[in-house]
């Protein structure tokens, strides 16, 4: 998640996304709470038992990296 923000912040990409793999919800509830820290969008798609997460980064909104 780190990677993708910084990806963006230095001006290679406008916009970038990253679909994880399928996962159980308490996975997926992680992933959200992350991207809510890094200020990024998450996505969840399609029915269990193939139920992902999708993470995208834009380039100029604020984004917090550790």
């Amino acid at each position: 998640m780190r990677t993708l923000v910084e990806a963006v912040n230095k001006g290679k990409y406008t916009k970038k996304s990253h679909c994880y793999p399928p996962m159980n919800r308490d996975h997926r509830r992680i992933i959200h709470e992350l991207a809510q820290v890094y200020g990024i969008e998450s996505v969840s798609y399609d029915n269990e038992p193939k139920r992902n997460v999708v993470i995208t980064a834009v380039k100029y909104v604020i984004n917090f990296v550790f």
